[in-house]
This record gives structure tokens, sequence and C-alpha cells, in this order.
């Protein structure tokens, strides 16, 4: 896949941190990978649209998407805190 791996120069990583901001639960997922052009995700192709939907659907909100060719990518996710309850 294009877009999945780390940028051989230096130590890759993948960091994954959440915190409450404003009674949200915020999921960042930072990596130091290749990185691309944002502008290039377009309306009507797969990969990152389908994710979008997916958490859409799921989860009632979008990712905010910040990408710099050649530095990394980071992902947030601004979730809505629920009570826990049973499971099946």
């Amino acid at each position: 896949m294009k877009y999945s791996k780390v940028n051989e120069t230096q130590d890759g990583f993948i960091m994954i941190s959440s915190e409450e901001v404003d009674g949200l639960i915020e999921v960042k997922i930072t990596d130091n990978g290749n990185g691309f052009d944002t502008s290039q995700i377009k309306d009507g192709t797969h990969g990152i649209n389908n994710s979008k939907e997916r958490l859409r659907l799921l989860f009632d909100t979008e990712p905010a998407i910040t990408s710099v060719v050649g530095k990394g990518t980071q992902v947030t996710l601004r979730l809505k805190k629920t009570k826990g309850g049973k499971t099946d």
C-alpha cells in the first residue's frame, strides 16, 4: 500500500493517545511516515473516504486529518462519551 510504509530514513513510530476534551473523548493517532497531500482526498474515492463514512455511521464523528509529505500524519477523532452497560 502506497501510504502504509513508515519513512525508512528514520525510526518509525505510531502513537495513539486519548484524553477528555470539552466533554468528548479525543483520540489521536500520529505517525512519522511518508505523509501525503490531504488535498488529494477526493469525494468518490475509496480508502480514507470509506473509513470516514464508517466513523460517521458508527460514532457520528468525522476524523480531522493533517499530514505533511515526508513528515507524517495525524488523525484526530472526537467521540461522545457513553455510559458502560451490558454487552452480549
